[in-house]
Order: C-alpha cells, then sequence, then structure tokens
C-alpha cells in the first residue's frame, strides 16, 4: 500500500493557527520526524505531505500546513499555500490550543462547508489549557468530531499514542465513509452480463507511455475488469482487428486510447459498446454529465474564442506532447485554422480568472483526487464555463463522441441537448 498512487490515497489535512501543534501532531500520527518542531512560531513555512496507512481506513496522506496568522514577510504566499491545501483534502483537521474561536478557526469551518469537506477539531494542550465547561458542547457543534489531547502527553507515554490514535483514525472512517465508495471506472458495465464478462482494452505503446509500465486508467481498467469477475484482453491498436477475430465470443465492453478512438470505431461492429479510457476517468473522476454537455461547446468554436488546457501532472513537453501539440492541432484541423487563444496549465496551479475562457479542456485526472478533480469541475460550472476532458474533446473533434458516449445514456442525453 506504500505504492499506492498519490490520487487513490485520502488526502487529511492540518490547519489551523500558528504553534497550536500541528507538526507536533504530524509527527504523533507518523511515529517519525516528518515535520520540523519549535517554540517559534511559523516553523512551517509550506505545505510539507506524509504518506502513510492508516487501517481500517487505509493509504493516507497527511498535510501539514503553514499558521493562518502568519504575520511574517512571506506570510501571505504561505497562507494561501495553506488555503489552496484545505480546497484539496479530504478531511480538514483544524488544530486548536484554547477553546477560542477566531476567525481563522471561522474561515476553515466556512470553507469546509462550502466545499461539504468534513471537518474534524483536534483540541491540543489540554495539558496546559483544560477544557472549559461546556466547550465540548460548544466545538460539537461546528465539526462532525471533536478529539481532545495533549500531544506533549502522548509523546511522552505509547499507551496515550496509541488511544489517540486510535480515537483519531476512528473519526476519520467515521466521516469518510461515502468518500471511500468511488464511483466506478466500467464495473457496472459488467454486472448485467450473461456468461463471462469480455472486455477488450486497446493501449497503444507510444512516445508518452512511461517505460516499462501501462499508464494509470488502464491499470484501473484492468483491475476492474478482474473485480467484476471478467477477462481483459490487452492489445494495441494495428492488432485489435486480429484480436476480436481470434476470439470465440465478443466482448461486452471495447476500450480504448483517445488518440485512436476514431479508428478503434470504425472497426469495431456497432453492435459492441466502444468508449476510451479518458471518457470512464470523467465518470470516476468529477462529473461525466457536465463534462459531455462541455464537450457540445468544442464544436462551436470559432474565431475569437479562447480555451484553456489544464494537465494536473507535470513532466517536460515532448516532441508531440497531447496538452501542447496535439489537441491544438485537433483544433485547429476543425475549426479550419480559425485564430482562437489557447493557453496552458499544469499540476497544481488551476487559474482563479477561469471567467475569461469560453471552454475549458482538462485531463483525465487521473494525478487529482476525485474532490480535487471536483473542485476544479465547480470551479468553472460556478462562472458558467463549459468544461470536458481530453477523451471527450478528442472524440467530439473526430466524429466519434456519441459512439463513446453510448454506453452511458445520461450523458450522451446531456450532449446531445447541449449541442
Amino acid at each position: 500500500m506504500e505504492q499506492a498512487p498519490k490520487s487513490m490515497r485520502l488526502r487529511i489535512g492540518f490547519f489551523g493557527k500558528t504553534n497550536t501543534g500541528k507538526s507536533s501532531l504530524l509527527n504523533l500520527l507518523t511515529g517519525q520526524s516528518t515535520a520540523i518542531v519549535s517554540e517559534q512560531a511559523g516553523t512551517t513555512t509550506d505545505v510539507v505531505e506524509k504518506n502513510m496507512e492508516l487501517p481500517p481506513v487505509g493509504p493516507v496522506i497527511l498535510v501539514d500546513t503553514a499558521g493562518l496568522d502568519d504575520t511574517s514577510i512571506l506570510g501571505p504566499h504561505r497562507i494561501a499555500a495553506t488555503e489552496k491545501a484545505l480546497k484539496a483534502v479530504d478531511v480538514a483537521v483544524l488544530v486548536v490550543d484554547t477553546g477560542e474561536w477566531g476567525e481563522e478557526a471561522q474561515a476553515v469551518a466556512a470553507a469546509c462547508k462550502k466545499t461539504s469537506t468534513p471537518l474534524l477539531i483536534l483540541r491540543n494542550k489540554i495539558d496546559l489549557h483544560p477544557l472549559e465547561q461546556g466547550e465540548m458542547e460548544t466545538l460539537a457543534k461546528k465539526a462532525a468530531g471533536i478529539l481532545p489531547l495533549s500531544c506533549h502527553k502522548a509523546q511522552q507515554l505509547a499507551e496515550e499514542r496509541q488511544r489517540v490514535l486510535q480515537e483519531f483514525t476512528n473519526l476519520v472512517a467515521q466521516v469518510t465513509k461515502a468518500e471511500t465508495k468511488k464511483p466506478p471506472l466500467l464495473l457496472d458495465l459488467l454486472e448485467h452480463v450473461e456468461g463471462l464478462p469480455l472486455v477488450v482494452l486497446v493501449a497503444p505503446i507510444d512516445s508518452e507511455a512511461p517505460k516499462g509500465r501501462l499508464i494509470m486508467p488502464q491499470v484501473m481498467a484492468i483491475r476492474e475488469a478482474l473485480d467484476g469477475h471478467g477477462v481483459a484482453v490487452v492489445t494495441q491498436p494495428q492488432e485489435f482487428s486480429a484480436t476480436l477475430k481470434a476470439l470465440a465470443e465478443a466482448p461486452c465492453l471495447v476500450v480504448c486510447d483517445s488518440q485512436v478512438a476514431k479508428e478503434i470505431c470504425q472497426a469495431c461492429p456497432e453492435d459492441i459498446p466502444c468508449t476510451t479510457f479518458s471518457i470512464l476517468l470523467s465518470r470516476s473522476k468529477g462529473d461525466m454529465v457536465e463534462q459531455a454537455r462541455g464537450a457540445a461547446r468544442i464544436e462551436k468554436l470559432s474565431a475569437g474564442d479562447r480555451v484553456l488546457i489544464a494537465e494536473a501532472c507535470t513532466h517536460h513537453s515532448i516532441e508531440d506532447d497531447i496538452a501542447r501539440v496535439k489537441i491544438p492541432r485537433w483544433i485547429a484541423s476543425y475549426t479550419k485554422n480559425a485564430p482562437l487563444t489557447i493557453s496552458h496549465c499544469n499540476g497544481k496551479d488551476y487559474p482563479h480568472n477561469l471567467n475569461e475562457y469560453d471552454v475549458v479542456i482538462h485531463c483525465g485526472g487521473c494525478m487529482l483526487t476525485n474532490r480535487e478533480m471536483g473542485n476544479r469541475i465547480e470551479a468553472a460550472s460556478a462562472v458558467s464555463v463549459p468544461i470536458t476532458n481530453y477523451g471527450m474533446t478528442i472524440a467530439a473533434l473526430t466524429g466519434v463522441l456519441e459512439r463513446c458516449l453510448s454506453p452511458f445514456p445520461q450523458a450522451l442525453a446531456a450532449y446531445r441537448e447541449a449541442k
């Protein structure tokens, strides 16, 4: 589980004022000196992440952040990074060291309410500042769970550390029951298949494929096919037709890379459902219907339109990069070289000025958590900017989106309605 990708780990973030004990708590939970601890306020200057296993929750990332009341010269930048981290976590842990409820605590609670992020409160330093009468009841009204503790005491006594770890884990498990039930990639498409579910996965081995590995959506599709007690047959585009002929029975589903969607759809019999890995990701991460609706805007691009292409992972741009070369090339071909403004962002960067764009084309988000991807889609929707993903964009530009959305009636209907 140590090798579980970051996008598949539950993100638990620690927030609060400086010197409340956020870093000490991180070290206490991990059993390591993960973060620097000092009595000097503002010791944590940037977001610190630590992977760990938290049974029975599973693989998680603990996120330590700078104090929300940092008054140093770099304070505003650190606070901005903390606020950005808050939007990306699955569980927010507010660390307080007294019963005082200030504007920083209120800001965290308000942000969590806005994004429906579960909020836990860890009342630290009860050895120095004992709980006041009625304090637990007051805090309980502001969060989904409360844990009073003395981090110092827990560091000194093994049994106290065990108690804190157990109670913390129980609280996280309670508030994340729904989070662990993530939307399927393709598992539900196999449930009503008579006999043995057979899925053909078309996975090109090209310059963008990581050496010696398949990309994450391909691995996820194989795993879900196995979880559905099915058989996954993996082939390359040039062997697709021969693969179909070699099978004793027709597959119940064909999934291909977006870049060969047109080729595979043409070679695949009409009675066999066919889609792409990227389109499958749009239902597993984010909002498939919203992105299908946004894909219709791609087909209406005209001179003067502004397009944002957003990529969640960071890598050096290669010669035929899909985001910076291939998609702009497909767009140019489709619009007959209409003068458009195409901008790019990657990694954790995501513009605040989304209202300045006419459409956002996002990657599948395999490197983002479901909450991160959902927040990005919501940010675009909040300013009425259509958003779609690479797979839907490519399928729309090559004329096969309806075929690729055919396994998903609701998304197909939204796309047709928006056309």
